[in-house]
């Protein structure tokens, strides 16, 4: 009689398992969607707070080896990387990149990714040799595919030709970027912010050979596409923006290169306060413009209110240490 009752308290006891792994998958699955779609939002501080709860749960429900696991701290790796904390990202992006590797095997998509995420991180830290020969990597991975992630592709194509541009190399760079934005717009359902970036890569090397028009087009192009579907007022637009009035300037369109650094300060004011140091670059770019228009008293306010935020800036650094 009493095997009967220890057979229905272990399936009883399973149950209640099953019903709090469930519960937990779905408590890290609606953190983690959050911090992933407040990461794309520029919702920097949101995005942090929510990576690091998902990971938390991930790394006691489903243990520090589990591919949820993996996708927190691939989360939380871009978050510091997106406020410049590059050293601070590091074991997050190696970390996932492992576990991708003994989870999935060293030929899945999501190896691709964890290998693009790392050599996006050693290409900002200038290690140039360690970031190309993770980007080769994982092109040698997509193009044994049957049918290729043009997705993938085109990130892994992005970045490299990025690199490659940054040595110097501009033709081989422009072949990459272009092949990106060719295999961007191939894609079934295409990423309009993976568009957009593909354009205003291209842009960028059109500008490191002055060529002004046509990088100012492709600016554009790239700055609308953005807008369209991220929105005006996101600050992840506030980059196109700024690259564009940059042209501008180059090309001394003034009155365009003023309405566009206007635009850019009431962005970031709008998404992160009047005395972010984000806004030192633009206020100082846009009192440069002010001179040579001759409005100096306008000028000599904006440079006035950069030093300031510089000086905040110096100090805040300084009470860190």
């Amino acid at each position: 009689m009493k095997k009967p009752i220890l057979i229905t308290f272990a399936i009883a006891a399973t149950m209640l398992l099953c019903s709090i792994a469930l519960g937990n998958e779905a408590q890290w699955k609606d953190l983690q969607t959050k911090a992933e779609q407040n990461y794309r939002d520029g919702k920097i501080p949101e995005a942090e707070e929510g990576a690091k709860k998902a990971l938390e749960i991930a790394e006691k429900s489903f243990g520090p080896e589990d591919i949820k696991t993996a996708s927190s701290l691939t989360t939380l790796g871009n978050v510091y990387r997106y406020q410049g904390l590059l050293e601070e990202s590091e074991p997050f992006f190696k970390k996932a990149l492992e576990i991708n590797e003994k989870k999935l095997g060293p030929e899945d998509p999501g190896v691709v990714t964890a290998l693009g995420e790392l050599a996006m991180l050693y290409q900002l830290q200038n290690k140039s040799t360690e970031a190309e020969s993770l980007y080769k990597k994982a092109m040698a991975i997509d193009e044994k595919k049957p049918i290729p992630d043009r997705t993938a592709m085109a990130i892994t194509f992005d970045n490299l030709g990025v690199l490659y541009a940054n040595q110097g190399n501009l033709p081989e760079a422009e072949k990459l970027l272009r092949k990106a934005l060719d295999a961007r717009e191939k894609a079934g359902n295409p990423d309009p912010a993976a568009v957009a970036t593909s354009l205003n890569n291209l842009a960028s090397l059109f500008g490191q050979q002055e060529k002004l028009e046509e990088a100012i087009a492709m600016q554009t192009k790239a700055l609308d596409t953005m807008e369209k579907a991220l929105g005006p007022d996101n600050l992840n637009v506030v980059l196109f923006a700024h690259n564009l009035a940059g042209y501008q300037m180059a090309a001394e369109k003034t009155a365009e290169a003023e309405a566009m650094l206007a635009r850019v300060i009431a962005v970031i004011e709008k998404n992160l306060g009047p005395d972010h140091p984000a806004l030192i670059e633009a206020l100082l770019d846009l009192s440069e413009i002010n001179k040579k228009m001759g409005k100096n008293d306008q000028a000599d306010q904006l440079e006035k209110r950069a030093k300031t935020l510089q000086s905040k800036l110096m100090q805040q650094g300084q009470q860190n240490k």
